[in-house]
C-alpha cells in the first residue's frame, strides 16, 4: 500500500486506532523510520499508531496547504 494513503488513514483515525499492514522486516516504511508512528507487532502483522501530537501537526499542514492550492 502506498505509504501516502497510509498516512491519510492514519490523520483520520482517532488515537487509539491503528491500520494494519503486512510486517516485513527487511523494509520498513519510511513514516516508521522518521518516528512518525509507533509500531506495535502482532504475529505477521505491524499496527501502526500515530501519536496525537503528529496527527495534529500533519492535519493542520495538509489542511492549509489545500487551502493555499485551492485560492490560487
Amino acid at each position: 500500500m502506498d505509504e501516502q494513503k497510509l498516512i491519510a488513514q492514519l490523520i483520520n483515525l482517532k488515537f487509539d486506532e491503528c491500520v494494519e499492514v503486512p510486517r516485513n522486516n527487511e523494509k520498513h516504511l519510511m513514516m516508521q523510520k522518521v518516528h512518525l508512528v509507533v509500531t506495535y507487532e502482532d504475529g505477521n502483522t505491524w499496527k501502526l499508531f500515530m501519536p496525537d501530537c503528529i496527527r495534529t501537526i500533519l492535519r493542520d499542514t495538509t489542511e492549509s496547504q489545500i487551502g493555499d492550492y485551492r485560492e490560487a
